[in-house]
């Protein structure tokens, strides 16, 4: 088997002045940012276009079935790479984040996306990385001197089309699966929705019927529990082995030698990730960037209200320059609240329903990790010596 360097094979970042001496400079050419640039899509295509004189100056140059593939954190660990297709006047521009891979005529610009997709290239690459936090770089070097198998075009013809294949086999499975993931999600909304319905008329006949103590009726949220301010946290109580977590708007961040408040505790993003709802069971330390909620135990069941909140609207309160969630604004809505005894019942009941439906997302997660380790397993061996070989 014959391996070469990409320098070999490859023209890297081809010159400007091939856009120049094609097109006039008020011709338009395709221009394609970093979010245009696909993670898992061979073909980079992208409906944006400029005239030439805008874009010539500032951005990176590359033209029809040049492979793109990102240099910058953390878009090349992510693997966003693509292969440049049906480009306004065969032109392109984008991110000088690039690098550009012309192939020559040894090699197809399909069998080279494919090699580069491979995840040692990405975990090599990620090792080398050179420059400040936040705009760390792969060395140009690092792609140049990369050794690819190099078979007969036949022979990378007839690679690329079983990867082709078995890529497209696999994007469906995915696309299958985000519908069940989806829907999953779609199914909990319904049962919540489902759980705590009732329309005003309803609420007109409960408040008229005389056995009020199993009765469903509608409470301002206000008027059934309050979302009290969290602290900030001493830093003589911040410990990193510390018995407690500390928890911000999204999750635990920190730990803590002390709690604020015991266990259960429902808290909401107040800063940050406002309008996020968590079920903690532990004792905690709720953070100034959040609420939690203060109830009467013998009034209303906590996991009850966790899921009202969950089935709530609230982040659509959410706003400011820096986006914030204030209190007093879902004080208002109106929800339904029944017996303890019937909150606990259809706790109860969700519970279960929950449970289930986080292992079918589980089930899931673990088909998309297979079709992922199914992805790098079909590259790999397209690869080897026995594949590859001439």
């Amino acid at each position: 088997m014959k391996l070469v360097p990409l320098r070999e094979v490859c023209i890297f970042n081809p010159p400007k002045s091939e856009a120049r001496d094609a097109i006039n400079p008020t011709d338009l050419v395709s221009f394609m940012p970093m979010q245009d640039l696909g993670i898992e899509s061979k073909n980079a295509e992208t409906s944006s276009c400029k005239p030439l004189n805008e874009v010539i100056k500032g951005y990176t140059y590359f033209a029809e079935n040049d492979v793109l593939i990102a240099k910058i954190t953390p878009c090349f660990e992510n693997g966003k790479m693509g292969i440049a297709r049906n480009l306004v006047n065969g032109i392109g521009f984008g991110s000088s984040e690039y690098f550009v891979l012309r192939s020559t005529d040894s090699v197809l610009s399909d069998y080279l996306y494919y090699f580069l997709r491979q995840e040692f290239v990405i975990e090599n690459g990620r090792g080398i990385m050179t420059g400040a936090v936040g705009h760390r770089r792969v060395p140009g070097e690092y792609l140049e001197n990369l050794e690819i198998p190099l078979p007969s075009l036949e022979k990378q013809r007839e690679i690329v089309e079983k990867l082709d294949s078995a890529f497209a086999e696999i994007d469906l499975l995915a696309t299958n699966l985000g519908m069940g993931d989806e829907k999953a999600n779609q199914l909990l909304q319904s049962l919540l929705s489902s759980s705590f319905s009732i329309t005003a008329d309803e609420n007109d006949s409960i408040n008229d019927s005389v056995d009020q103590s199993i009765a469903t009726k509608l409470a301002p949220l206000g008027d059934v529990f309050t979302l009290e301010y969290g602290k900030p946290l001493d830093k003589d109580f911040r410990k990193e082995d510390g018995a407690f977590q500390a928890y911000g708007a999204n999750g635990p961040i920190s730990r803590s030698n002390k709690y604020l408040i015991e266990g259960p505790c429902v808290i909401v993003g107040r800063k940050g990730s406002a309008g996020e709802i968590t079920f903690v069971e532990k004792n905690v330390w709720p953070l100034d960037v959040t609420y939690y909620i203060k109830h009467d135990p013998k009034e209303s069941d906590l996991r009850y209200l966790y899921y009202i909140l969950k089935s709530l609207n609230i982040k659509q309160f959410v706003r400011g320059v820096k986006p914030g969630l204030n209190r007093n604004d879902v004080y208002g809505l109106d929800i339904p609240f029944p017996s303890l005894e019937k909150q606990k019942e259809i706790v109860e009941k969700l519970d279960r329903s929950f449970i289930e439906i986080e292992l079918l997302k589980a089930q899931i997660r673990n088909q998309k990790d297979y079709a992922v380790a199914l992805c790098q397993s079909i590259l790999s061996s397209a690869f080897t010596p026995e594949e590859a070989v001439a």
